[in-house]
């Protein structure tokens, strides 16, 4: 599975990178290296710099928003072990013995079906490493997860609707994902998590779009949530178009004044990105 490797920063500046399951240390170490490469490719990363002030609701938020975010990356990670030769008859007949092992079947008397979620983003990951061809596996797919398996369809087309060949259409993706789980959970009755304030993803922008005024692209809005650096309600830069936030401000004050904000959003975005030590990738 996909989440039995992880990366683990040190104080000292190394990176040690965690294996958890050794079925395939090949596959599933060239997982984490290629998840690293699309970091130095220019590739969106996804960041948690807000807090709503509730921890439990919090890892909600980051684990969807996260789950989502790989899936979308796997659709690049995957080609490329593919195409490596890393991924034969053996790995996936261990990847779905994974699957069964770590997501259980629905119980059909559970009406408060607990791990819903779980599942749908457990077999969106399942379609993707597929490529969407589950071929024979659909039928006992569906008999296992009735209801979760149309969910999991629905946003693998999602995220397959346009092809994903560099990094800004990585990011729509992602966006679109966001936006389709959003649709499912407020079919299901749940709870809305607000992925597209809360959960980061570092922009990307065109020649273009950096000599444009901040206020051509982006807006700016004085969040709800707490940002965990300055312990202050944040200033959050939303895509005008995508209304996904791109970064959060650490240098505007609460008091900063309307003025203030007119002279912000008349400054040219590169030189803005700059002067916040933005990282951001080029379209």
């Amino acid at each position: 599975m996909h989440d039995q490797s992880q990366q683990i920063p040190h104080k000292d500046g190394t990176l040690e990178i965690k294996v958890t399951d050794t079925t395939n240390v090949n596959y599933t170490l060239s997982h984490e290296l290629w998840h690293m490469l699309l970091k130095f490719q220019g590739y969106s990363q996804l960041q948690f710099p807000l807090t709503t002030g509730t921890p439990q609701l919090d890892e909600q938020i980051g684990a969807t928003a996260t789950a989502l975010y790989n899936a979308a990356a796997h659709v690049l990670i995957l080609a490329a072990q593919k195409e490596a030769g890393l991924i034969d008859e053996r790995v996936e007949s261990a990847f779905m013995a994974g699957v069964y092992n770590s997501v259980p079947a629905e119980d059909p008397n559970d009406k408060q079906d607990q791990l819903l979620i779980f599942r749908v983003l457990s077999l969106l990951d399942t379609f993707v490493f597929w490529q969407g061809n589950l071929n024979d596996l659909s039928n006992d797919l569906l008999l296992k997860y009735p209801e979760s398996f149309p969910y999991a369809k629905q946003l693998y087309q999602t995220l397959t609707a346009k092809k994903i060949d560099g990094p800004f259409a990585f990011r729509r993706s992602v966006v679109a994902l966001f936006k389709a789980f959003a649709n499912i959970l407020e079919t299901l009755g749940y709870v809305p998590l607000n992925h597209a304030e809360f959960a980061v993803l570092t922009p990307v922008f065109s020649q273009r779009q950096l000599r444009l005024t901040l206020n051509q692209t982006l807006e700016v809005l004085h969040s709800e949530y707490t940002n965990l650096k300055t312990h202050q309600r944040a200033y959050v830069a939303v895509g005008k178009t995508d209304r996904q936030a791109a970064f959060v401000f650490e240098n505007l004050a609460p008091e900063t004044s309307p003025a203030q904000f007119q002279q912000l959003y008349e400054q040219p975005l590169e030189k803005v990105l700059k002067a916040n030590q933005i990282t951001y990738g080029i379209r």
